[in-house]
């Protein structure tokens, strides 16, 4: 649980970051203010259609989040983090496992009365149990059966 709150606390401060940085410029600055004003015009008229300078504005304010250096860096960041939480997963010894299922199978048989025509069924029920060995090899996720 302490390596998530640390983990947090270093997006957050990242993230922060990249805020700030994005809110000092004055380009992005008037494109997050456009972008919001649109949006805005859009909720109030509730027009559907489409609205060519709300998408150019969302790309550009995409484009200015996402070459924003802490955003690059919260990104690396999260994925060490998820690497550092799977690398103990990924070189554990794996051992054969044994499954085992039941099942009742139905069968249905049908017996013909001479003379009448008519015929009747019966059913009869057997357990089945089937026994799967599995072993994952050390070197990667493939089951062999």
């Amino acid at each position: 649980m302490r390596k998530f709150q640390i983990f947090l606390f270093i997006e957050a401060c990242l993230l922060t970051g990249a805020l700030i940085m994005m809110v000092s410029e004055h380009f992005s600055r008037f494109l997050l203010m456009l972008l919001l004003f649109l949006l805005l015009i859009r909720y109030y008229t509730g027009k559907q259609g489409n609205n060519f300078i709300l998408v150019a504005v969302s790309i550009l304010f995409f484009f200015i989040i996402m070459l924003n250096p802490f955003v690059i860096l919260a990104i690396f960041v999260a994925l060490i983090y998820s690497l550092f939480l799977l690398y103990p997963m990924m070189n554990q010894e794996r051992e054969d496992t044994n499954l085992v299922f039941e099942d009742v199978i139905t069968v249905k048989r049908e017996k013909k009365i001479a003379g009448l025509g008519t015929s009747t069924t019966s059913q009869a029920t057997r357990p089945v149990v089937l026994m799967i060995s599995i072993s994952f090899a050390s070197w990667g996720r493939i089951p062999f059966i």
